[in-house]
């Protein structure tokens, strides 16, 4: 009974592992071909898209680096935080004003509004949450350098489970 609990646990970990990859693989794969062959500025998966702020205009609701999840939607209210492209620049500021039917937008911390004023097509998304810091760490991930890492760490990873296999069977044989 104890050998066969081990089996199983083995062939559990190594199929728990290879999905963890193939879905890692097919997300990476789906952003990959959304920002590079479709040039979409921001991929979205499930009305949901990401973007890393890259600037300070948002401070202190939003600092550079941070992660931002975004929400497809058509209603945008004053108050809302938006993502919006300006002359091949991906912005993102807060709509303090309704103006003949577009969207006054700013940065909290600059005191003018955006010359530019938005109709609601023109949003690619309202921001739903912030995650702090962590698009430093995706923006390395994107890097070459960040892309070697993870290369490395999923052959590591393989490795191991090969190696653990091995002995796994060993035990088992010496067991019997």
């Amino acid at each position: 009974m104890h050998v066969k609990l081990l089996k199983f646990l083995r062939r559990f970990c190594v199929v728990i592992f290879f999905i963890f990859i193939a879905a890692f693989m097919l997300l990476v794969g789906y952003f990959f071909v959304s920002k590079l062959i479709l040039k979409q500025e921001v991929p979205f998966l499930f009305g949901k898209g990401t973007i890393v702020a890259v600037s300070n205009s948002m401070e202190p609701s939003i600092s550079a680096g941070d992660l931002l999840i975004i929400e497809q939607t058509e209603n945008y209210d004053i108050g809302d935080i938006v993502v919006f492209e300006n002359d091949g620049l991906i912005m993102t500021h807060r709509i303090v004003a309704l103006k003949d039917r577009e969207f006054v937008t700013r940065g909290d911390s600059v005191e003018d509004a955006d010359d530019n004023l938005l109709s609601a097509n023109e949003i690619i998304g309202k921001v739903t949450s912030n995650l702090q810091g962590i698009g430093n760490v995706v923006l390395f991930f994107q890097s070459p350098v960040g892309i070697i890492i993870v290369l490395c760490i999923v052959l590591c990873i393989w490795i191991l489970v090969k190696k653990c296999q091995k002995i796994a069977k060993n035990k088992i044989k010496t067991f019997l």
